[in-house]
Parts: structure tokens; sequence; C-alpha cells
């Protein structure tokens, strides 16, 4: 039996004839499995990329003095904004050849602390401590 596509064609697979019901399957199951492939390219790649950033992350908790990069990185601040805070001397930075810029993490660390703000929970017992005491203290 030979069967030929709506263009014309005749639908062929493997030096056999096949209804063209049959060709339409077999290209679509191809259509699928390329598909299939490319999804599962792109998870590689999504892998691969994870596996990259954690490297990232686990070399920078080692590390002792930082980078601009490992501080815009471990801050989330832009870099132009670290920049920004260098040339202002409101953050703790060190240029020890003149032009580079480098960051002591504890440092970093503790000035990312500084500006506490204190949760509900701890005002209120501020606030009890005050009432039993007169004393006012900080938590």
């Amino acid at each position: 039996m030979v069967t030929f596509y709506d263009n014309g064609q005749l639908c062929q697979s493997h030096c056999f004839l096949f209804p063209a019901d049959l060709c339409r399957k077999q290209m679509i199951e191809e259509k699928i499995q390329v598909f299939y492939h490319h999804k599962f390219i792109s998870m590689l790649r999504d892998i691969f990329n994870k596996l990259q950033n954690i490297e990232v992350y686990i070399l920078l908790s080692t590390k002792t003095m930082l980078n601009l990069d490992e501080v815009a990185l471990l801050t989330g601040f832009s870099k132009s904004h670290i920049y920004k805070l260098t040339c202002r001397h409101e953050i703790p930075h060190y240029k020890p050849t003149g032009k580079q810029i480098f960051f002591d993490r504890t440092e970093i660390e503790t000035w990312l602390k500084r500006g506490h703000v204190d949760s509900v929970d701890d005002i209120e017992q501020q606030v009890v401590n005050y009432l039993i005491t007169g004393e006012r203290k900080k938590l």
C-alpha cells in the first residue's frame, strides 16, 4: 500500500512504505525526542551553573580578605554602590597598593550588623523590664 502526504510526497521510513498516519506518528515521536533532548541539555546546563555557584560560595566562605566582586556577592550590593561607599569612607576597606580595594570579611559582617533594628518582641521585653525595674536597658 502506497500512501502520499497531502503535498504529494511518498511516505518512506527504513526503506519500507508506511501509511501516512504511521509516518506522522514517527515524526511526532522524533520531535518529542528532540524536545526532551534539548530539555535534558538545558537541565544539565542549569545543574552545572548551580554547581559553579556553590563552588564560588564555598571559596568565598573560606576567604578572610575579599575583593570588590566578592563583597558585592556577599552583601548583595552592586559594585558601583560599594565604590560609592568606599569613596565616602562609609565601609571599612584597605588599599595596600593605593589602587586595588580589599575588605576584611569580619569587618564587613560587623559593618552589616551595625544597624540592628529591634523586633516587636524585643521592644515588648524592654517595656516589661522598664515597668518592673524602672530602668531602661537595651537587650
